[in-house]
């Protein structure tokens, strides 16, 4: 799974208008408390621009994104809570960068998000040539190992920019549509002919794949994670002898977080260690550590 931070932080986009919007505004969606919105259906703008993205996304050759729940559930907890304040960036009014944020709405493999906001920006096709028109903002939408995508646009009146819109992307998952589906009645069980067993061969288990090691020399190091979505404990936890902390910086937030073995817990701001993303690792001694997909 690649996570790309730099690419999935990109530059927040606050895009102001002088026009009034015209269209008919749909019931505000408030945020309440970690994850939890009054209102998650998905209006008719928002299932436009899910179409729009995807046909901007088949013209430049790369797959369709689908519709994911979890997604869908911070896009508008964002977009509910950045109307809620004066203030415009990826982080939320509880401290949360998105990193955080996604996950608490039940993301687990979270990729990256976008954000506008303007009086003339009630429609998906203005959000969406915003966007295209943004170099960070269009090279997120056409990210191709982004699968799935949640869409949110929220309206509040009396709020600094009116229109808020919030995609959030991932890297797996996602509803292919947002129809309800229904499942036919089962067959009486008096039609339903028992079929006769049949002998299932037991596959010979495959040898387990090599491990692969990443070699830190003592002192400051800066390395390429090229391992999956895990928290540095998970790779550096065995080696806490000789592990002092584990830097990067995050662009969104535009802070520098940390892990480290000793550190106070309230103080480990670094959650997850992502693919292709550059760290500095502080060792007092040259060691061995996993690098875990």
């Amino acid at each position: 799974m690649n996570h790309k931070l730099t690419r999935a932080l990109g530059a927040s986009l606050v895009l102001l208008g002088a026009l009034a919007w015209t269209a008919a505004a749909p019931p505000a969606a408030n945020a309440l408390t970690n994850c939890t919105v009054d209102d998650l259906t998905v209006d008719g703008e928002e299932q436009a621009f899910l179409r729009l993205i995807n046909d901007y996304r088949a013209k430049n050759g790369i797959a369709a994104l689908s519709l994911d729940p979890a997604l869908t559930r911070a896009s508008t907890w964002m977009a509910s809570d950045l109307g809620g304040r004066s203030t415009f960036a990826h982080t939320d009014s509880l401290g949360r960068s998105p990193w955080v944020r996604m996950p608490d709405c039940g993301v687990t493999a979270p990729g990256g998000e976008n954000l506008a906001a303007g009086t003339n920006y009630s429609s998906a096709q203005s959000a969406l040539d915003a966007w295209i028109n943004s170099p960070k903002h269009r090279e997120l939408m056409l990210a191709s190992d982004f699968k799935a995508i949640g869409v949110a646009r929220v309206f509040r009146e009396g709020s600094t920019y009116g229109w808020y819109w919030v995609t959030d992307f991932g890297y797996s998952g996602g509803d292919t549509s947002t129809a309800a589906t229904t499942t036919p009645p089962p067959t009486p069980a008096s039609t339903i002919a028992p079929k006769p067993a049949q002998p299932v061969a037991t596959p010979a288990a495959a040898p387990p794949p090599p491990r692969r090691m990443l070699a830190l020399e003592a002192g400051v190091s800066l390395l390429t994670w090229d391992g999956g979505y895990v928290h540095p404990a998970q790779v550096f936890g065995g080696k806490a002898n000789w592990v002092s902390m584990v830097y990067v910086f995050d662009q969104g937030s535009q802070t520098w977080l940390r892990w480290g073995p000793g550190l106070d817990p309230q103080m480990q701001t670094l959650t997850a260690l992502r693919n292709g993303v550059q760290y500095w690792v502080v060792v007092t001694r040259s060691i061995e550590v996993e690098v875990i997909d």
